[in-house]
């Protein structure tokens, strides 16, 4: 018994380092970099702070602050954009500036959208191009009025496909005569705009699909063996393995590693001890296929909002119930062993709380999202091997409860004298 709970406690120190590891890893960067380059903006970032960037007037279709593009390069763009605007009508607007500071992409964007008034304010054709130098970072922001021409889908393709592989090169010129060129073939009808259906699954979606899977699968088998628990991390780790290898990622591994493969391992673990597990699961998936069958009758956007919160509320009921078990046994095993996961726990919210600061006067509900999720998810790993380390090993098919405990994973979904924009578009980098 000693020897297996310095396992476990072993199991939750490598469980909350990744935690950490996946915290930064996901967490967006707002420093701006020490060595910035010579612009026209009006207002020059701080070396170490990020600072609210000026929107400058509206110059021109083309506008660069950074001085990467030539001459050449910029008369070019102007004639398409000039060409462009004579066949349609539409307003095509290209700016490039060195950062974005504290605001993201998308919300400069909308920024620079609502400033300039792109477009005419009945049709809502305008169409911005932006690119942060420095950041990496890219946007094509659409006007309500060409939404249905220029989807979401198209905009992210001109974007991967177009503007991200010339980036890399370093020819930003002919990655926007490129971007140019494809908005303006859908402008102009050359090009079809897909139907409005569910998009594909990302790579990184096939991914965590897969270890949600994996770590299901294992964990159920691992309750019914006895395996080692060095060799039951190593096959529980293979297909975050096989992602990194696949998607040339670390940090998706950690990711993977810290939140999906965990939570699915425990809830297998705890289907294979345990038949109440087996059942309240196996009644959320019931209740989640009756939801998607409904959900294609009556159709997906009036049905979605409604199953989200069916589904959160039934998986936040088992999760709870799941902690709560998890606790009752830490706490009866040891009040020393108890402490030392709460306060690893707190450790781990306490970071997350660090580095995403909640909102203290309750008024933006969304700031408290990632210290949420960093504590159920800390919660339910952190007293999950209090649970399972007690356990006989008994299986309780005859109707006897096991003192094992599970968890399971949810993914927790202008003006009047110009055009607008409702956030329509599409970010990347490169």
């Amino acid at each position: 018994m000693p020897a297996t709970r310095r396992l476990h406690k072993s199991l939750a120190v490598l469980w909350a380092s990744l935690c950490l590891l996946a915290a930064s890893a996901m967490a967006a960067p707002t420093d701006i970099a020490a060595e910035a380059a010579p612009s026209d903006v009006a207002v020059v970032a701080a070396p170490t702070d990020a600072v609210r960037v000026a929107v400058p007037p509206y110059s021109a279709r083309v506008l660069d602050t950074t001085g990467t593009l030539s001459a050449a390069q910029t008369a070019a763009l102007n004639e398409q954009i000039l060409a462009l605007e004579a066949d349609t009508r539409a307003a095509v607007v290209v700016f490039m500036l060195p950062t974005t500071g504290e605001d993201s992409i998308e919300e400069y964007a909308t920024r620079v959208f609502g400033k300039w008034k792109l477009g005419d304010a009945e049709r809502d054709d305008g169409i911005l191009i932006l690119v942060a130098l420095q950041d990496r970072r890219m946007r094509i922001e659409v006007g309500q009025g060409l939404e249905g021409t220029v989807p979401d889908v198209l905009a992210g393709r001109i974007i991967d496909e177009q503007m991200k592989p010339r980036f890399k090169r370093n020819d930003y010129g002919g990655g926007l005569e490129a971007a140019v060129n494809h908005i303006g073939a859908l402008l102009r009808g050359d090009i079809e705009a897909p139907d409005a259906s569910p998009g594909g699954i990302t790579p990184f979606g096939w991914a965590f699909f897969a270890a949600l899977l994996w770590g299901f699968i294992v964990g159920a088998v691992r309750a019914r063996r006895t395996w080692k628990w060095p060799v039951t991390i190593g096959i529980v780790a293979a297909v975050p393995a096989v992602a990194v290898v696949v998607l040339k990622n670390v940090a998706i591994g950690a990711i993977l590693l810290s939140f999906p493969v965990p939570l699915a391992f425990a809830l297998g673990f705890g289907c294979g001890r345990s038949r109440t597990v087996r059942r309240v699961a196996g009644g959320i998936a019931l209740a989640i296929g009756v939801m998607v069958g409904i959900a294609f009758v009556v159709g997906s956007e009036r049905f979605g909002v409604g199953l989200l919160y069916t589904l959160g509320g039934g998986i936040g009921c088992l999760l709870l119930g799941l902690i709560a078990m998890g606790m009752r046994a830490a706490y009866k095993r040891s009040l020393v062993e108890f402490a030392v996961r709460s306060a690893l726990v707190a450790c781990v919210v306490g970071y997350v709380a660090f580095q995403n600061p909640p909102d203290l006067l309750l008024s933006d509900w969304e700031s408290w999202l990632p210290t949420g999720m960093a504590f159920g998810l800390a919660m339910l790993f952190g007293f999950f091997t209090g649970g399972a380390g007690s356990s006989s090993g008994r299986d309780d098919r005859d109707g006897s409860s096991s003192s094992s405990s599970s968890s399971s994973s949810s993914s927790s979904s202008r003006s009047s004298s110009g055009g607008s924009s409702s956030g329509g578009g599409s970010s990347g980098s490169w």
